[in-house]
């Protein structure tokens, strides 16, 4: 039965023996390759040895065999060439041990500190800002800015730096009895959509974008800043600042900011003082009823929050007291409120009051102008 079932396909012609005595032209039989192994160091026994079994090699598979096995047993390394071969097979090993205990490492390290790049030298040796001085300032063309931020001296004195949404920026300065504006322009920014609030520190610029990033500025050459982030607010998708505030305590940052999902709050937001730092939630303060187009500063010691509405009103938050504090628009301008366009307010502390940045129409077209109040 087996014979009958195997020539049922295959007949006795099909079939080939290694003792067949007559093979098809061009067939060949199955022989295995022989091993040949390179070695890198070659001794004057092996060569004999080699010579030798060449010699006696007349020849059998099963000698062969054997060969080929004294061979790779006489290859085998021990001693500290064994020990050192195991130590070369543990270099990735080692190597990956080592990445995994440095990022461990620096994990547990202290935050950096905040270290955002120095404003210009003219910036903080700027005097007091004068209403009487403020009139005749000569503003860039084509400059209508949206953001201002006041920084105060060791001297008692502050001066204002007045931001476009885009990145033009004007500097006020006090030489004497004559004011001027150094014009600036902010780079890096393109890819952040538009500037939605300012602060400052003793040394340092800080700039809040649209999209939530906290840029840090650097006055490479006169005239312009170069700009980079240095950490982010997480927002949720699709959603965008439209106003802002950051101010830099001793331990942690504050960032106050009006969303395109909360237009009638502030949120507060609070993080450490380090590079990438994230940032979580402080706090909410409801926005007036009557505030329209609102922008938003901080003062100095970061304890309160100055909303600023396009009709010149002023509301100033405490942020512990659980106060707020109303300022009508300065009385001189409401009979010209049609001429007039607040774009922002700072408090200057003390007996100064109200610094306001505002746009005036002048022959058809709005100019800027710092309103004293």
């Amino acid at each position: 039965w087996i014979r009958d079932t195997k020539y049922r396909h295959f007949t006795p012609g099909m079939i080939h023996m290694s003792t067949s005595g007559a093979l098809p032209s061009g067939y060949r039989l199955f022989s295995a390759s022989t091993a040949w192994y390179d070695d890198d160091e070659e001794e004057t026994a092996e060569d004999t040895h080699t010579e030798t079994e060449t010699e006696t090699e007349s020849t059998t598979d099963t000698s062969h065999s054997a060969h080929s096995a004294h061979r790779r047993l006489s290859k085998r390394k021990n001693g500290t060439d064994a020990a050192l071969g195991e130590l070369l097979k543990l270099i990735p090993t080692l190597g990956s041990l080592a990445d995994e205990v440095h990022a461990s490492a620096r994990a547990q390290e202290a935050p950096e500190v905040f270290q955002l790049p120095a404003l210009p030298t003219s910036f903080m040796a700027a005097g007091n800002a004068k209403q009487a001085k403020l009139n005749n300032l000569k503003w860039p063309a084509l400059f209508e800015p949206r953001h201002m931020c006041v920084h105060k001296m060791a001297d008692g004195g502050s001066v204002a730096m007045a931001v476009s949404s885009h990145g033009v920026a004007g500097i006020v300065l006090m030489e004497g009895e004559e004011a001027r504006v150094v014009p600036y322009t902010l780079d890096g920014l393109t890819f952040h959509g538009r500037i939605v609030g300012l602060g400052s520190t003793e040394e340092r610029l800080l700039v809040v974008m649209s999209d939530g990033a906290l840029m840090g500025c650097d006055e490479e050459v006169e005239g312009r800043f170069t700009c980079s982030v240095r950490s982010s607010l997480r927002l949720p998708a699709g959603a965008r600042l439209l106003s802002a505030a950051v101010a830099v305590q001793e331990k942690e940052v504050v960032i106050a900011a009006i969303t395109s999902e909360s237009p009638k709050a502030v949120s507060l937001y609070k993080g450490l003082r380090a590079e990438g730092a994230s940032f979580h939630a402080a706090g909410e303060i409801h926005l007036p009823p009557s505030v329209q187009g609102p922008t938003l500063t901080f003062t100095e010691d970061a304890q309160e929050l100055v909303i600023s509405s396009s009709s010149g009103e002023v509301f100033t938050r405490h942020l512990h007291a659980k106060t707020m504090k109303r300022t009508s628009a300065p009385s001189a301008f409401k009979a010209r409120s049609g001429d007039f366009e607040f774009r922002a307010a700072c408090d200057l502390g003390g007996e100064e009051g109200l610094l306001h940045l505002a746009l005036k129409k002048s022959n058809g077209a709005w100019v800027p102008e710092l309103l004293l109040a």
